[in-house]
């Protein structure tokens, strides 16, 4: 059994990505997605690592 967070467009199927399947979504926040970046971009916290892959310069 796994877990993902994704985007409105894949979770609706966007892409092909049909096992995203409104029954198999346990939790909507209702939020943009857009709007989540805003906020914790204005939040000032510290974003972190991920494997590597992201550099703050």
């Amino acid at each position: 059994m796994y877990s993902d967070a994704t985007n409105n467009f894949t979770a609706a199927g966007g892409d092909g990505f049909d096992m995203f399947s409104v029954e198999n979504i346990e939790f909507d926040s209702g939020e943009l997605l857009s709007t989540i970046l805003i906020n914790a971009l204005q939040s000032g916290q510290d974003i972190p690592d991920v494997e590597g892959r992201i550099q703050v310069k």
